[in-house]
């Protein structure tokens, strides 16, 4: 198993539940190898100011099938491995989006999704946005937190 970073893997920034059901292939193609190293940097950091508690990453990079399997956006970050979906164990998703929010760290949106994970973005749009995401008639929508 391949480390990007002292507590983040290859295979836990690329895994895909949906891709292993459906048989969809999330290998990680070369050209954003760069991108998936950023993002372990970044979540070292989120594990370091958040108390070095253990982080459970539920998504990272997604290739275009499995992110279209999942129901992302068209333009989601995470085709890109420039966004993690993730939870802190003993933090709430907001002490966790609170945390980042006030610190140093340079994000293009984070959010917090259904009230059950937090998703941080560094694509280089750099909007710093921080919002949540709810299910409203079968549609997401988002408001600014």
């Amino acid at each position: 198993m391949m480390q990007l970073t002292e507590h983040f893997s290859l295979l836990e920034m690329t895994r895909s539940e949906t891709g292993t059901r459906k048989g969809i292939d999330n290998t990680l193609p070369r050209s954003l190898n760069a991108n998936i190293e950023a993002m372990a940097k970044t979540m070292e950091v989120v594990r370091h100011i958040c108390g070095d508690k253990p982080v459970r990453v539920y998504s990272c990079y997604r290739s275009p099938r499995v992110n279209t399997a999942v129901g992302g956006s068209k333009t989601s970050s995470h085709m890109f491995a420039l966004a993690t979906d993730f939870i802190i164990e003993g933090l709430t998703i907001s002490e966790t989006i609170n945390i980042i929010r006030h610190s140093d760290i340079k994000f293009d949106q984070i959010i917090d999704e259904f009230n059950s994970w937090v998703h941080l973005g560094i694509d280089p749009a750099m909007r710093h946005q921080v919002l949540s995401a709810r299910k409203k008639s079968g549609t997401t929508v988002y408001a600014n937190i």
